[in-house]
């Protein structure tokens, strides 16, 4: 028959392992927690270094599109003072004249035409890699629930070992009680026996 000292005992080491085990796996959750956040950081980092060169990528397109745009309507600008003048020292006046005036400025006007289509292209590329770029984002973070261990499983491991040493030591004996004579005197001085529980 076992004592209640040796249940604690057998059931001790259990009960130990199993507040460890709980330790170890509230720890570890946390530190797979931790893990995760910082990796789903390290994707939105990137993501906004991919926004904030595709930005800046946007905004050298524009300048070189408003510089050639420029380029363009100088250029037009002197080949027409240009044809002007010589069309001046000459002494040719008319539609010959006219027709080169035009041709020049229809030339800058499909000059301008084809920089603006192709800025244009360029900023719907850079669109497409935005929205690439976030959608790769929302792919590569990590939403997962990580869990923590259960308490009732802890209570459970605390419980379990010392049942199962009771339940193969046998319960203990209860404590036993014995009795003692009890002995008395009234007032008038006559002896009264009786029983008295003891321990």
């Amino acid at each position: 028959m076992s004592t209640w000292g040796s249940i604690f005992m057998k059931g001790l080491p259990g009960a130990v392992g199993s507040v460890v085990n709980y330790i170890t796996a509230a720890q570890d959750a946390k530190t797979q927690r931790k893990w995760q956040a910082y990796n789903n950081a390290l994707v939105r980092l990137q993501n906004a270094t991919n926004q904030n060169a595709l930005t800046t990528n946007e905004g050298m397109a524009v300048e070189r599109a408003s510089e050639a745009e420029y380029a363009i309507r100088k250029n037009e600008y002197i080949t027409k003072a240009s044809v002007e003048v010589s069309a001046a020292a000459t002494g040719t006046t008319g539609r010959s004249v006219n027709s080169v005036l035009f041709d020049v400025g229809r030339n800058a006007a499909r000059a301008s035409a084809d920089k603006a289509r192709d800025l244009e292209y360029q900023l719907l590329g850079f669109q497409q890699q935005r929205e690439l770029s976030n959608l790769q984002t929302e792919m590569q973070i990590d939403r997962s629930r990580i869990p923590g261990p259960n308490p009732a499983d802890v209570v459970m491991g605390l419980t379990t070992p010392f049942v199962d040493a009771w339940s193969k030591g046998g319960m203990p004996a209860l404590p036993s009680f014995r009795s003692a004579p009890l002995q008395g005197a009234n007032r008038d001085g006559s002896v009264v026996s009786g029983v008295k529980n003891k321990l």
